[in-house]
């Protein structure tokens, strides 16, 4: 029976079978096993030792490697600082250039400076015209053009009323973008643009940025000029921009200020929100002046936003033209006398009386006609002065007259404490007063026949 064919026992019984039938099989077998077992730790302690000595290769290697590397960032750095200091003074340089020949310029005979640069007129992208320097041999400049000079953002400073700073943030951001698009051959690099956005803020706002500069005058903020400019936004800015809008535009109203003034305003605030364009039509709509809506009766509303701007702000120019051209008279109203006591007035059909006086007011303010008050009374209009945009948008709000304040508005329909004018003349009127005798019957009396 071969080793070959000589299947392994399966369990210990044909293990003791296998003993008793065929011991030295058995005992080739397991010689067998136990070489095999020796020959494998042989070959496993040689690849222990070979990847040993692979391990200490590699350390070697690493340690090589990360020296060349130390190595070759220190020349990198070296070479970086190297670039930015002379980028720094490039850029100082051409701005060294730009005031000089600007003083050349208004000093020198026409077309040429002191310095030798030949001035010629040209055209620049923004169509503005641009300066061009040609210098002699070994100048180093030749066919350099800068852009014509756009007037400088005013500085920041960050100090002052919540709402002021806010505004003059907004205002000194939007000219600074402004200021680098239009001259951004001035400021070719955004190290230059970053300086020079840093040179126009003066402290407390300067603080933005003093803890980024560099031994070096690099100004170390991410993102350059609007990494600078986000970090004025959170210092100085409206922390709930888009909350503050909203209360702003749903508080807006024309009332009685021009609408080139109104419409600053409403488009600003409406750029802050998510408004399409027949929002915005509604919305103009509802908050322009009443004389706009007035004037607006027969007219079709257009289908975009800037022809209705369009015609509303014609329509506004209109009317106060017309107002300054025929201003409104006062009519100056003799009071009554004294001694004309006002009982009953005598029409040949209607006979009005005076009702029981109303409850005693102890307010400021004259009682309405549901708190029983008179319907009649002027006090209200004698002491009627300019509405606040608060007052008339409560009394519009609440259906009020806007004269009073206390009626229910009705269209066409006079208030009733508004003076109407007098007639001019009275026909056939007769006035009894105390001293005249009293008519059989009558008490104190006007009557008009």
């Amino acid at each position: 029976m071969s080793s070959a064919t000589v299947q392994p026992p399966t369990s210990v019984s044909e293990l003791q079978n296998f003993a008793q039938n065929d011991p030295q099989t058995l005992f080739t077998h397991i010689s067998d096993l136990v070489q095999e077992r020796n020959k494998l730790r042989r070959q496993n302690d040689n690849y222990k030792a070979q990847l040993g000595s692979l391990a200490d290769e590699l350390q070697a290697e690493k340690i090589r490697s990360a020296g060349a590397c130390a190595t070759l960032q220190g020349k990198y750095d070296e070479l970086s600082t190297r670039y930015a200091n002379l980028q720094t003074s490039c850029d100082q340089l051409r701005v060294d250039l730009t005031v000089a020949h600007q003083t050349a310029q208004q000093s020198a005979t026409p077309g040429t400076t002191p310095l030798g640069i030949s001035l010629t007129p040209a055209t620049s992208i923004h169509g503005g015209p641009t300066q061009t320097m040609d210098q002699g041999p070994g100048s180093g400049i030749t066919n350099q053009s800068l852009s014509k000079k756009h007037p400088d953002p005013p500085e920041f400073h960050g100090s002052g009323q919540p709402e002021e700073v806010k505004s003059q943030l907004r205002t000194f951001t939007a000219q600074l973008r402004i200021k680098l698009a239009l001259n951004a051959d001035w400021y070719p690099t955004e190290q230059s643009r970053l300086s020079y956005a840093a040179s126009r803020l003066q402290h407390p706002a300067s603080s933005q940025y003093l803890p980024f500069v560099k031994t070096n005058g690099h100004i170390d903020i991410a993102g350059g000029v609007e990494g600078l400019i986000k970090k004025l936004e959170v210092a100085y800015g409206d922390p709930d921009r888009l909350r503050s809008a909203t209360q702003k535009f749903n508080d807006l109203v024309q009332g009685n200020k021009p609408f080139s003034t109104f419409i600053a305003t409403f488009q600003n605030l409406a750029a802050e929100l998510s408004f399409n364009e027949v929002s915005l039509i509604n919305y103009l709509d509802i908050k322009k002046s009443r004389d706009l809506s007035r004037l607006m009766i027969g007219r079709k509303v257009p289908n975009t936003l800037a022809s209705y701007i369009q015609l509303l702000q014609e329509l506004d120019n209109d009317q106060r033209y017309f107002n300054e051209k025929h201003p409104r008279t006062n009519t100056t109203h003799k009071p009554f006398s004294n001694n004309q006591p006002a009982s009953t007035i005598t029409n040949s059909s209607i006979t009005t009386a005076h009702p029981a006086s109303p409850p005693t007011n102890t307010g400021t303010k004259p009682l309405t006609t549901t708190q029983g008050g008179d319907a009649m009374d002027t006090s209200a209009a004698r002491i009627r002065g300019p509405l606040s945009e608060t007052e008339r948008a409560r009394r519009l709000n609440n259906g009020l007259c806007l004269y009073c304040g206390t009626h229910t508005f009705e269209r066409g329909v006079q208030c009733p404490l508004k003076r109407r004018p007098r007639p001019q003349q009275v026909h056939e009127a007769t006035l009894t007063t105390d001293d005249d005798p009293l008519p059989t019957g009558q008490g104190n009396s006007q009557s008009l026949n």
